[in-house]
């Protein structure tokens, strides 16, 4: 199984390294394309692929 993780989410980080023992080793630079409105309005959608 494999997904991927917002890099700058610390919490949601721990959750997949330490308690589902993910491994990450694929960083994908703007995965889904410029985020819209929000938030996150116009940033890069950076992502590490856990497996």
């Amino acid at each position: 199984m494999n997904w991927t993780k917002d890099p700058l989410q610390t919490r949601n980080a721990y959750l997949n390294l330490t308690k589902l023992h993910g491994v990450c080793d694929t960083y994908i630079e703007n995965c889904y394309g410029k985020m819209e409105g929000g938030l996150n309005g116009g940033l890069p959608s950076d992502r590490f692929q856990i497996d």
